[in-house]
């Protein structure tokens, strides 16, 4: 159920609307009826400040300029979706094409003509900067909302069954990548733990990543269980955008996590007991035979509450709109 606040936007439906739109320079499955929908709330609401959450939107940038010229306007890169894009094509999903160069040229609105442009980390900020010409103004890393999870000894309580590491990603190309690493790099190596990955779409996988030692669970309703009766988050990823969502959420159910140098981009303000680096698979299995019998983390949770939690967030906001 939509929020009371919240304006519906008319959108593309299918790829060849999508595609459609693309063509017309929209992005994010904008469409016509949609700008012309925000035209009649922009007019309606005249705001004075507009933040775009996203750099595929950039597109409306003029046309905020033309109709409130004193509003100040924020745009958060969310991830560079340029590369996204070209990744795509990479592997051959060629229905992406019409896509680039709109995806582009509503990024390049977003970073050369927005009052102030944010991105998740430095080294988005500087990709942004070196693809478009305009340094990033401030960096406000991804903010995960507490569902539920409590601070606290979480090893009470929690099942007896044989200790296991977690991950955790939907049917994402790059997590398809990870779970093949773990069930063909990682499972064979493992004595005291198992896997176990969840995650929806990934149940389709399971006949193709088949191991003793890894269980596939698909798409879970509630994760706080399994996050809580888990050694540890393990986080092998070596593709794709941005900031891994789920190391934050690991970190706010207190969950020490092994997390290649690349999943971990962003996180770089943790301390080393709660994200643990490690690149090769021998690296992967060493750091996961130290795990103790603790399956509570006081340190993570510390860095989730001081970095990635919805007050750190507001926080950082705060200070941002009050430099414009």
């Amino acid at each position: 159920m939509p929020h009371a606040s919240t304006v519906a936007i008319p959108t593309t439906k299918n790829k060849l609307g999508t595609a459609l739109a693309n063509v017309q320079g929209l992005c994010g499955t904008l469409t016509k009826d949609g700008v012309s929908r925000l035209h009649e709330l922009l007019m309606r609401e005249r705001p004075t400040l507009i933040w775009l959450d996203t750099s595929i939107l950039g597109c409306l940038i003029p046309l905020i300029r033309r109709l409130l010229p004193e509003a100040k306007i924020v745009c958060a890169f969310q991830n560079i979706e340029t590369d996204l894009v070209k990744q795509r094509l990479a592997r051959m999903q060629l229905h992406y094409l019409p896509a680039l160069y709109a995806t582009w040229l509503n990024e390049k609105h977003s970073a050369c003509e927005s009052d102030l442009t944010i991105a998740l980390h430095a080294t988005d900020a500087e990709r942004i900067a070196s693809l478009y010409g305009r340094p990033v103004d401030r960096i406000l890393p991804i903010i995960v909302s507490d569902r539920g999870s409590q601070p606290g000894n979480q090893i009470n309580d929690v099942d007896t069954e044989e200790p296991y590491v977690l991950f955790v990603g939907s049917a994402h190309p790059p997590n398809i990548e990870a779970l093949g690493f773990l069930c063909r790099r990682i499972a064979p190596t493992l004595q005291r733990f198992r896997l176990v990955a969840a995650g929806s779409g990934l149940e389709k996988f399971a006949p193709r990543f088949n191991h003793p030692k890894l269980e596939i669970k698909g798409f879970v309703e509630d994760l706080s269980p399994i996050y809580k009766n888990a050694a540890a988050v393990v986080a092998p990823i070596f593709s794709g955008g941005g900031m891994k969502v789920k190391i934050a959420e690991a970190l706010m159910h207190g969950k020490s996590v092994i997390a290649s140098p690349f999943a971990a981009v962003g996180y770089e303000v943790c301390n080393g007991n709660s994200i643990r680096l490690a690149q090769t698979a021998d690296e992967f299995a060493s750091q996961i035979a130290r795990l103790g019998d603790d399956r509570y983390n006081p340190g993570s949770r510390a860095d989730y509450e001081e970095f990635f939690s919805r007050g750190a967030g507001l926080r950082r906001v705060k200070e941002i709109v009050a430099t414009l």
